[in-house]
């Protein structure tokens, strides 16, 4: 499994103005599927609107949406934890 972009960083925002990027979920693997099951993270300030589950076939891929929505001044850093059937994969994400 490969993620790209490898982190997230997101621009300076203003306070309470969402900002949206992507991350592409590439399943490498060339016999197992891979399956998504949720994003989880402790943070406030990122979330995955309308996450659902996956199911990624051999070399497929799928986008996910992350949406970064700052509440306090100064930089952010956090990680967003994707379940998956390979495991629990780590993300780091800041802003």
């Amino acid at each position: 499994m490969k993620i790209i972009p490898p982190e997230l960083q997101f621009l300076h925002r203003p306070l309470c103005i969402p900002a949206t990027e992507s991350i592409k979920v590439i399943n490498l693997s060339e016999k197992e599927s891979l399956y998504l099951f949720s994003i989880e993270t402790d943070s406030v300030h990122f979330h995955s609107p309308a996450f659902t589950k996956k199911v990624l076939s051999p070399g497929e891929n799928t986008t996910i949406l992350l949406v970064f929505l700052p509440r306090i001044l100064g930089d952010v850093e956090s990680s967003i934890v994707i379940k998956t059937s390979f495991g629990d994969i780590v993300y780091h994400v800041g802003g």
